[in-house]
């Protein structure tokens, strides 16, 4: 299937603070999910031959922010923003970057009880900068229905969207233009979330713009942790749907944010 598919709803969810946030949620459903290879050749030996997917399944629907985070929203949270390019004139709506994976942890928390739901993770031997980012905790997955990061299955199934091609929009990459800021669209640097082609499900900027953090919650505290997407600085194929990379949770790069998930009661 294409992006042209009937694309689902963008859903207003109240805030507990009176305001709303704009989330997409996607259908429960089946998709087979790409080899988890590092790097984006996902082949045999031979070069050829794809190795074979998993197929995973959901069971409930999932919601999902309609874009990455941007810095204005995670200013508005956490009342600080590290971004390369927060002195942009638009950059309160442009993604937030340079965060490590325990600040964009801290985000999901602090979202989650200002929407008035209970966390979803526990910080524990924290580490700040002056400035207030997160160089280091211990993060541990609690449960329940707060905010969160999406683990590579999630984000996999969200960016696809129904799709089984290489990007949403299909296999041709002289048409990741229309859907994505990489490389050669880019200009050297991050651009306002949603001003490309959303995909099926209403999603935006899940090729290029920024990577996003995903969440693998069996890593050991410190492990290497997974991201996904690609960004401004990259090529179209690092932005494929299957596409894969791997840092130190305490990275912070222009090059990458996130954005988050839930799922419902």
């Amino acid at each position: 299937m294409k992006c042209g598919v009937a694309m689902l709803v963008a859903l207003c969810v109240a805030a507990g603070d009176g305001s709303t946030k704009d989330v997409v949620v996607a259908p429960a459903g089946t998709f087979t999910m790409s080899a988890l290879d590092q790097g984006t050749g996902q082949f045999e030996a031979d070069g050829v031959t794809r190795r074979p997917g998993t197929m995973v399944t959901f069971s409930k629907p999932l919601q999902v922010s309609r874009t990455e985070i941007t810095q204005g929203e995670y200013q508005n949270t956490l009342h600080r923003n590290p971004s390369k390019f927060k002195d942009a004139a638009d950059a309160a709506l442009r993604p937030v970057e340079q965060v490590t994976l325990f600040d964009a942890v801290e985000y999901c928390n602090a979202r989650s009880k200002r929407d008035g739901l209970t966390p979803r993770y526990a910080l524990d031997n924290l580490a700040r900068r002056t400035d207030g980012g997160i160089d280091f905790a211990v993060v541990k997955d609690v449960g329940g229905p707060g905010w969160r990061l999406p683990s590579e299955a999630e984000w996999e199934y969200l960016c696809r969207a129904g799709t089984t091609t290489a990007w949403c929009f299909g296999d041709d990459e002289l048409a990741i233009g229309t859907f994505s800021w990489s490389r050669d669209q880019s200009a050297g640097s991050t651009h306002a979330v949603a001003g490309k082609k959303p995909n099926a499900w209403g999603i935006f900027d899940m090729h290029g713009n920024v990577f996003e953090w995903c969440f693998d919650a069996a890593a050991a505290p410190g492990a290497r942790q997974p991201f996904r997407g690609g960004s401004w600085f990259n090529c179209p194929v690092c932005a494929k749907c299957d596409s894969r990379s791997m840092g130190e949770p305490t990275t912070r790069e222009p090059t990458l944010g996130f954005r988050v998930v839930r799922t419902p009661d």
